[in-house]
């Protein structure tokens, strides 16, 4: 969550996203399609890494946004699943203007599934490389800020 969605009213954040939603349908893309294909969890692609690098083996994982980092026309993510976190990594050249306009009109909260291959980053991070993106569900509501 971003510091203006930290401050607004909840009445205002859900108005954004109704509108997020609405222009994600205009894009002609279903906000709540049937299914996604996972291959993997986020657990089995870090205990994994080494084979499905050394493979050049794609991945498919699907989970929650928590956490998003754009840079320009890239973005790093985390993906929250059912076993964990992993990190997502999206870059315009690589996923195509329109799914990077998708990526744009996504909140923190709505799951997505993606697809691409698995690499460490400079800082020693399994990421995956988001050659596709799907939206599997958006999020009207915010998630829960947890009270300190």
């Amino acid at each position: 969550m971003n510091s203006d969605e930290a401050s607004a009213p909840e009445s205002q954040l859900v108005s954004r996203r109704l509108e997020k939603l609405e222009a994600i349908r205009q894009m002609g893309i279903e906000p709540y399609p049937y299914r996604f294909e996972a291959t993997h969890k986020s657990k089995e692609v870090k205990d994994g890494f080494e084979a499905l690098e050394t493979a050049g083996t794609e991945v498919a994982v699907a989970g929650r946004l928590m956490v998003t980092r754009d840079h320009g026309k890239s973005a790093f993510a985390d993906l929250r699943d059912g076993e964990g976190r992993i990190q997502i990594y999206l870059k315009q050249a690589v996923v195509g203007e329109a799914a990077f306009q998708l990526w744009k009109l996504l909140d923190i909260g709505d799951f997505v599934g993606v697809s691409g291959s698995v690499f460490r980053t400079r800082t020693g991070e399994i990421t995956v490389q988001v050659k596709k993106l799907e939206l599997l569900s958006k999020a009207i509501r915010p998630l829960p800020v947890p009270k300190e």
